[in-house]
């Protein structure tokens, strides 16, 4: 990973740890990436602690921040600060963006949805699950 390069990241949480995925994005004979560091996120999910975090894992590679040109990672409230910190584009993950948009198109029949699921789950009991039954055709 000479010079530029981009930076990939993902958290999760297990239990009640979080940790994050960090890998480098770079050209040499085409795009390549490498997995930079797998840690817990031991000082919290903000911005500031993610970007102490990701300095703290440039540096064991002689990297600094400012050779980072853009930035893959969700379309979350914190990552979009992250990259307007470093100066970079963030290059939003497409599923994410199509799953809240589909969230946002949903709002308005929340109630409806909420109604059918708590349906779906009385459906469940067998007593419930007997009664539909012989009124419904399989």
């Amino acid at each position: 990973m000479n010079g530029q390069f981009g930076l990939m990241f993902d958290g999760w949480t297990s239990g009640t740890t979080h940790f994050v995925a960090i890998y480098g994005i770079f050209t040499k004979d085409g795009i390549l990436s490498q997995l930079l560091s797998i840690s817990p996120a031991e000082y919290g999910q903000s911005a500031e602690a993610y970007l102490e975090m990701i300095d703290a894992v440039l540096e064991l590679y002689n990297k600094d921040s400012a050779m980072i040109m853009f930035i893959v990672a969700d379309n979350c409230a914190t990552n979009q600060a992250i990259a307007t910190r470093l100066g970079v584009p963030l290059i939003g993950c497409a599923s994410h963006r199509f799953n809240l948009a589909v969230c946002r198109y949903l709002e308005g029949y929340k109630p409806l949805i909420n109604q059918v699921q708590t349906l779906c789950i009385q459906l469940r009991y067998p007593n419930n699950a007997a009664k539909l039954a012989r009124h419904t055709h399989y």
